[in-house]
Formats: C-alpha cells, structure tokens, sequence
C-alpha cells in the first residue's frame, strides 16, 4: 500500500487548526503505517476468561505500565461471573504479568454496572488513579421495550489495584436512551477532558469540578477513541468507516483505524489519516481484528497502540514504522 509523503514530514500547508465545531468536511490526506510490535501481550486463555477487550494503560509513579481489560468470564467458571475489570503489569510496554484477581468487579442486575467494561484509567489532580468505565445494565427504552443501556462509571484508587466505586456515573441526554460509553480522559491545561462514544460519535466533555459536561461532537462518526500527546501534540486514533460516515446497517466491525491531529486536544485539524496496521513481515491485518485502540506513550518517547481481534481471544501491540505526520506550523 502507498503511503503518503505526509507521513514522514508535516502534513500539508493547508492543515491548519480548525475549530470542532466548525463545519469543515473531513478529509483523509494520507496513510501511516503501523506494525505489529508484540503479537501476543496475553490472551483470554491465559487470563481464564471467555473473551478479552478494551485495552486501557497507565505510567505508574514507580515507572512501571498497567494495562486494564475488559474481561468476559467463561460461563462455567466458578471463580468469576460475568464482565469485570482486570490488569496485568510491565517493566518496559512489552513483556507483561498477570495480576490476579478482580480490578473492578460488576455490580448487581440491578445497578449501573451490571456488566463492567471499556477501562479508561488516568492520573487525576489529586495525583490519584481514576478509572471512567463503560457500565451496562438492563433498561427500558423509549419504545419501552428492554435494552442494554450504556453510561460512563467512575471509581478512584490510591494504588491503582484497590478501587473503590465513586457511585457517579455520566449520561447524555442528547443521545438515545442516554447512551455514553468507551471513556478516554486526559488532562489538558489543568482541566479534565473526556472522549466517549455516543450515537457513533466521539464527542467531547470537560469536568468543572461535579458533573461532565458535555461541549461538541468532535469527530462525527466513529467509536472506541484513544487520544496521547507526543512532542508537544496531540494525537487521536479511533474506529471509523472507511467512508469516513455510517451508512444505514452499517457494520462497526469493519470499521477502520484513523489518526488525527491537534495542537490543543480539543481543536483537531480536519485531514484524516487511515492507520494500517501490518504484521512485521508486510502483511496486512483484516479490520475485524483492530478494534478497541488503547494508547500509550513508552519511556523512550514512542508510542504504542495496544489492540483486541474481534472475538476477543488475544490482545497485541503495534508502533509506527515512522515518525507520525505533525501539523503545520
């Protein structure tokens, strides 16, 4: 595949910063590639559980990387019930250990988390680890039939082992049956900045202090994003179609990786780039098996993209084959 100049220079000239809310079409002006980096970082085997996604990684204060996943329990296990939150730990971003028992652990039928999922764990202000995680539970709908509904849950902790539940959780009325899910939260300018995924967007929301609020629709299709800062900008990837909108039935798991860019992460420039992901002898990865992008950024400045295939068996990692594309001056 033909990868654009843009690539391993600045993107072009006319990349300016464009306000979210500016109703500017999105363009895909290059590609950049990744390759697998580790192939397998663990397995749903391996962990015990049925199925293994949403990977969500932290720096630790003693230098170490956490990674939190998503974990689907076997039906027959007698030890674990349902979706919870678990974790394995790493020196260096590629050989990892699992951490046994539960993170965080799914509520009741009847609470906000009856299934916990889609970690997002991140370092607050108050130099303790939060964790906005995507809770689902058994609802009614506006045509007052049953359905699985989706909101944003909080929890704190001192160790980013021991969580406690903060009992809040963050909806958005603006979107059917309320639905947020897949939260990536950064602190940008000493302010708390979230993305999730609402009606197959990624929107934006900012904390005051008590509630999220939210501001804009940022990338108007879309789900599961992940936003890192490197060399002073600031980089989103997230799944997209390839026609850069939804068709009517579309199929989200055909969805595309993509990457853009901002100066601010809360402007991000309008030319899209689609990510390719291949494995390290130059084959290509089918869409069905990038999902789910969680990011990172290792001690030697580069990053690393850690992903989940489709059903759930594996978790792997890719990193850039160059230096990602920045915006023009």
């Amino acid at each position: 595949e033909v990868v654009a100049k843009e690539m391993v220079g600045t993107a072009a000239p006319t990349d300016t910063l464009i306000a979210t809310s500016a109703h500017v079409i999105p363009t895909v002006v290059g590609t950049v590639r990744f390759q697998v980096d580790v192939q397998q970082v663990t397995t749903a085997e391996q962990l015990g559980q049925a199925s293994i996604v949403g990977p969500s990684l932290i720096h630790l204060e003693d230098g170490r990387i956490r990674l939190y996943l998503q974990a689907r329990a076997n039906r027959d296990d007698i030890n674990f019930d349902g979706v919870n939150i678990v974790s394995l730990i790493s020196s260096d971003g590629t050989q990892w250990d699992v951490e046994p028992g539960i993170r965080i652990s799914h509520g009741s039928e009847s609470d906000v988390d009856s299934e916990a999922g889609e970690p997002g764990v991140y370092l607050g202000l108050d130099d303790k680890y939060h964790m906005a995680y995507t809770g689902r539970f058994m609802g009614i709908n506006r045509q007052g039939k049953s359905q699985k509904m989706h909101r944003v849950v909080f929890a704190v902790s001192d160790d980013g082992l021991t969580w406690t539940k903060l009992n809040q959780h963050y909806a958005d009325p603006e979107n059917i049956n309320d639905f947020a899910s897949s939260a990536d939260v950064t602190i940008v300018n000493g302010e708390y900045v979230i993305y999730y995924t609402g009606q197959r967007n990624i929107i934006r929301a900012t904390y005051d202090g008590l509630t999220w609020v939210r501001q804009e629709i940022a990338f108007s299709a879309g789900h599961d994003s992940t936003m890192v800062k490197i060399d002073g900008a600031y980089y989103m990837f997230w799944m997209m179609p390839e026609a850069l909108e939804y068709a009517r039935n579309s199929d989200t798991k055909e969805d595309l990786l993509f990457m853009a860019v901002s100066r601010d992460g809360v402007n991000w420039s309008k030319n899209y780039y689609r990510v390719v992901v291949e494995n390290s002898d130059g084959s290509g990865i089918d869409a069905r098996n990038i999902q789910d992008p969680g990011a990172i950024v290792l001690s030697d400045g580069t990053p690393r993209i850690f992903l989940n295939v489709e059903d759930g068996k594996s978790i792997y990692s890719i990193k850039p084959v160059a230096t990602l594309p920045k915006l023009a001056p």
